[in-house]
C-alpha cells in the first residue's frame, strides 16, 4: 500500500504489514512540511481500503480504523498519523473470512482497544462476531479478544467511561428468528465482561453512544415495530441504568451515522438520512433536549440523493454544521458537503461543497476535535477503492491548535483532585484556559513560570480541553478526565 499527501506526492511507499518500513520513514519526518491548515491523505494500493472510524489521540496526530483487503475477505485496518498528516503506522490484522473495525478507544496508557465484528469462512459462512483487538501506542497488537455467539452481533460505536475506566459498546444482533435487539456491552481495562444491558420493542439496531452532560449516556438507533419506525434514544446514568428514553416516528426507515452525534448547551444532536416521497435519500439532522422532553426533526431540501454523517457545534455563533455526502447537482460525482443549521434550528444558505483531490468520495466518519473537523471514508479512482482522511480547521470559540502541537505533561490523569502540569522545554504554563466536552469556557489559571498543581475537585466530572493561552507561538494543549 502507497501513501500519498495533498498536494504533494511522497516518493517512497509504506506497507501496513511490513514494519521495517516504520524506521526509514522516521528518518524522513524532519524533510516532511508541517501545514496548518489542515491536510489530506489517501492511501493508494492493489487492495480496497476504506475508514470506518476517526478520532484524535491524546499525543496529537489521528488514529482511523476500518477496512482492508478485497471483496468478501476484508481484514480489520488501523490506520496512525500525526497532526501533518505524516503515516507514523499502519497494522492491518488479517484472519481467514472477513473482519471490520467500526470503533476505537484510546486508554489512559496510550494503548488502543479497536472495536468490530469477524466471521470465519473457512468452513461456511458464520455468524458475525464481536472481537477486540488491543494495540500499544505504536501499533503492535498486545491481545485479541473474541465473543462467540449463535447470532450475528453488529457493534456499531465504542466510548471510554473514564469515571469507572470502562468501555462501553453498542449495536445490535440479529438472527433470520429472533428480531434485532440493541445492546449496550460493558468492559472493564483488561477487556473482561461486566454486564449487558438490550433496548428495544422490537426490531431495534443501536447505532451510537456518547458522553451526556452530566455524567449520563446517550444512546441512540432505530425500532421498527409492526405499525411504525422510529429514531429512539435512552439514557443511562453513570452506573449503566436506564433512566429515560423517547422516540420520533418517521414515515420511512431512518438511517442513523454511527458517529453522527453531538450536542450544545440545550440539545443533543444526531445525523439522520431518510427517503423522500420520490424514494431518493434525504439528508437532515434530530434535536432532542437534554432531558428528552421533545425532538424534532428538520430535512434538508437538496437535489440530489445525500446523507448525513455527522456534525459538530460551532461555539461561537451556538449554530451547528453538518457534514455528509452525496450526489453533486452539476457534476453528478459522490462529494462531501457541510451545511449550517442556525439556533433556531433552520437551514442556512445552501450546501457547500468540499473540493477534494479525488472525486467519487463516500464519507464513513466525522470527528470534530479542538477547532479541527476530521473526515474519513473511501475515495474512489478508476474502480479503486481508497481510505481517506481529511482535516480543515473549522470555526469555534476555541483557538485552533498550531501545526506543531507540543503536549503537556499532566498527572494523575484522570484525577479527582489535584492535576500536576508540566510544559514542554521551551513552553512557559501561563493563563491556561479550560473548555468543557461541550466547549465552554470552565475556568483559567494564571502561573507565572515552571511546573505546577491546579485543584479541580470543585469540577464536574468530565473530559476537559486545556490550552496554554499565553501568546506564545508554539501553543501547549492537552485533555484532563476529571472523576469523582
Amino acid at each position: 500500500m502507497r501513501f500519498n499527501m495533498c498536494p504533494s506526492r511522497l516518493p517512497w511507499k509504506f506497507f501496513p504489514i511490513c514494519l521495517s518500513s516504520l524506521s526509514l520513514f522516521l528518518l524522513l519526518l524532519p524533510c516532511i512540511p508541517l501545514r496548518a491548515q489542515g491536510f489530506e491523505l489517501w492511501s493508494s494500493g492493489d487492495e480496497t481500503e476504506s475508514i470506518w472510524h476517526l478520532q484524535r489521540a491524546q499525543t496529537g496526530g489521528w488514529l482511523g480504523s476500518g477496512i482492508w483487503g478485497s471483496s468478501q475477505a476484508y481484514d480489520c485496518w488501523v490506520w496512525r498519523v500525526d497532526d501533518a498528516g505524516s503515516p507514523l503506522w499502519s497494522y492491518v490484522h488479517a484472519r481467514e473470512g472477513e473482519e471490520i473495525l467500526v470503533g476505537a478507544v484510546e486508554m489512559p496508557n496510550g494503548d488502543w482497544v479497536v472495536v468490530g465484528r469477524s466471521r470465519d469462512w473457512s468452513t461456511s459462512f458464520e455468524p458475525y462476531q464481536l472481537f477486540l483487538l488491543r494495540l500499544d501506542a505504536n501499533g503492535a497488537l498486545i491481545e485479541e479478544q473474541v465473543w462467540p455467539s449463535e447470532l450475528s452481533v453488529f457493534p456499531t460505536n465504542a466510548v471510554w467511561d473514564a469515571s469507572n475506566n470502562n468501555i462501553l459498546i453498542t449495536g445490535w444482533k440479529e438472527s433470520e428468528i429472533v428480531e434485532n435487539e440493541g445492546f449496550l456491552l460493558v468492559l472493564d481495562a483488561e477487556l473482561e465482561a461486566l454486564e449487558e444491558e438490550t433496548f428495544g420493542l422490537g426490531d431495534t439496531r443501536m447505532t451510537n453512544i456518547m458522553h451526556g452532560a452530566e455524567g449520563n449516556f446517550y444512546l441512540s438507533g432505530v425500532d421498527a415495530t409492526e405499525d411504525a419506525v422510529s429514531f429512539v434514544l435512552y439514557t443511562v446514568d453513570a452506573s449503566y441504568s436506564l433512566m429515560d428514553s423517547t422516540s420520533l416516528s418517521f414515515a420511512s426507515s431512518p438511517t442513523l451515522s454511527s458517529h453522527g452525534a453531538w450536542m450544545d448547551v440545550e440539545h443533543v444532536f444526531f445525523a439522520v438520512s431518510d427517503k423522500d416521497e420520490n424514494n431518493d435519500w434525504r439528508a437532515g439532522v434530530i434535536r432532542c433536549s437534554h432531558d428528552l422532553s421533545g425532538g424534532e426533526w428538520l430535512p434538508f431540501e437538496q437535489t440530489s440523493e445525500n446523507i448525513s454523517v455527522g456534525g459538530h457545534r460551532n461555539s461561537s455563533t451556538n449554530s451547528q454544521t453538518v457534514v455528509g455526502y452525496g450526489t453533486h447537482p452539476e457534476t453528478g460525482d459522490l462529494g462531501i458537503w457541510t451545511r449550517q443549521v442556525s439556533n433556531s434550528f433552520a437551514a442556512l444558505e445552501e450546501p457547500a461543497w468540499l473540493t477534494l483531490e479525488h472525486p467519487l468520495a463516500v464519507l464513513r466518519c466525522v470527528h470534530f476535535s479542538q477547532s479541527q473537523l476530521g473526515l474519513g471514508g473511501r475515495l474512489n479512482e478508476s474502480g479503486n477503492n481508497q481510505g481517506f482522511i481529511k482535516i480543515m480547521d473549522s470555526p469555534a470559540s476555541i483557538d485552533a491548535p498550531s501545526a506543531v502541537f507540543p503536549s503537556i505533561t499532566v498527572y494523575p490523569n484522570p484525577t479527582s483532585g489535584f492535576v500536576h502540569f508540566e510544559p514542554i522545554p521551551g513552553t512557559t504554563l501561563k493563563d491556561l484556559v479550560w473548555h468543557d466536552a461541550l466547549g465552554n469556557n470552565v475556568t483559567s489559571y494564571v502561573r507565572p513560570t515552571g511546573t505546577w498543581d491546579a485543584d479541580i475537585s470543585d469540577l464536574p466530572q468530565g473530559h476537559y480541553f486545556v490550552t496554554n493561552a499565553s501568546g506564545h507561538t508554539l501553543k501547549a494543549s492537552t485533555t484532563v478526565v476529571k472523576v469523582k
